[in-house]
């Protein structure tokens, strides 16, 4: 009943009312939690899209299943074009891509993470280019092998530059 502005709520209701107040509550929490994840999402996309690193998954058969701006800019390859490609794409021709695919899986396997393993690939125009590469095993549900997950990191200055420092102190040695 209402009495000069005050609202007396009878026994009975004030589980209504409790019931009511929770799931506003709740709700609200509910929009929160959602609105701070679509933010997360939104920020780790910037990140993953704007990375100069190449950021890449292969799936368990070894095809490219997620390439990012930083791969395109290292090999030339627009994602589109990539997607599905199996990962020997990558490789020079005269390189066993297969053996170097299966040691790396097994690296990972066994360890979890393999941290900057050096190895050479190919550009999309055809040059040959150091990398340094690091990877993790993302795992399905049942713990089974889905893929491996990897960031990619072109070297071929960096290593040129050490090689003529190199060169350099041999022949001030001289």
């Amino acid at each position: 009943r209402f009495d000069r502005n005050v609202v007396v709520i009878g026994a009975g209701s004030a589980g209504l009312v409790t019931a009511y107040i929770a799931a506003r509550v709740y709700s609200a929490m509910v929009a929160r939690d959602e609105r701070q994840l679509r933010r997360h999402r939104l920020l780790l996309a910037h990140i993953l899209d704007t990375s100069i690193d190449g950021i890449l998954t292969l799936d368990a058969e070894d095809r490219v299943s997620t390439w990012n701006r930083g791969a395109e800019q290292i090999f030339g390859w627009k994602e589109e074009e990539i997607l599905g490609k199996h990962a020997a794409l990558l490789y020079p021709p005269n390189y066993d891509a297969q053996r170097e695919l299966d040691a790396l899986r097994r690296g990972t396997d066994q360890r979890g993470v393999l941290r900057a393993h050096s190895g050479e690939r190919i550009t999309r125009d055809g040059r040959h280019i150091r990398c340094e590469i690091s990877s993790t095993v993302p795992r399905d549900a049942l713990g089974k092998y889905a893929g491996r997950a990897s960031i990619v990191r072109d070297v071929t200055e960096r290593d040129r530059i050490r090689e003529e420092l190199n060169r350099r102190e041999s022949l001030a040695a001289i």
